[in-house]
């Protein structure tokens, strides 16, 4: 009986959002904005909704920063994950700016990707990647530089070096080919040939 009348309480809850013109999915996600905004006085520069780590729920990441500049770079910025449960900033950028236009989340299987780009804004930086399980996020290693998708399980990682073979500035970007392995990020090997073998193939 209490959990039919859970379950009645939802659908009346439901049909109450459709007949005022809100989906359950902008209530959730009006929800933990209103978390987020309880949590901080920052601007929110970039907020993302979604069933981040497959659990049928909708999370959130976010960046709120104080000050934002001419190129759109958040400083002294915070990312956060908010949840139903909670609401925690779990990077904080320390004087060093967030650059706005690499915030991406690219999709997995269970889970998504989280990556951004932060530095002082010369030309090194250093790239963050996160993924979500039931804990919230974690980690990935191997992050590099420059992380970003190609399709499903594969990317292409950057490595910045001055070296004196590309551009004007003498900064090369090499392109690394790696592999989501559900755990980590795993640089896809060589094998070394001949040439008689490289003829051959």
């Amino acid at each position: 009986m209490r959990r039919a009348k859970k379950k009645m309480s939802a659908a009346l809850l439901a049909a109450a959002l459709v007949i005022a013109g809100v989906s359950p999915v902008q209530a959730a996600k009006a929800s933990l904005k209103d978390r987020l905004k309880g949590a901080t006085d920052e601007a929110i520069r970039e907020f993302y909704a979604a069933d981040l780590n497959g659990d049928g729920k909708k999370e959130a990441v976010a960046v709120t920063s104080k000050t934002t500049n001419e190129y759109g770079w958040y400083e002294d910025a915070k990312v956060w994950y908010v949840s139903d449960t909670g609401c925690d900033a779990f990077y904080d950028s320390e004087g060093d700016y967030l650059y706005g236009d690499t915030w991406k989340l690219y999709p997995l299987k269970g889970t998504r990707m989280l990556c951004y780009d932060a530095g002082a804004g010369g030309s090194g930086y250093t790239s963050y990647a996160w993924v979500f399980d039931k804990k919230g996020p974690r980690a990935v290693e191997n992050a590099m530089s420059g992380v970003r998708q190609l399709k499903g399980n594969e990317f292409v990682i950057l490595d910045s070096r001055y070296d004196g073979c590309t551009d004007n500035t003498g900064q090369t970007h090499n392109q690394y080919f790696a592999r989501w392995d559900g755990e980590k990020l795993v640089e896809y090997g060589g094998l070394k040939i001949s040439v008689a073998q490289l003829k051959k193939a």
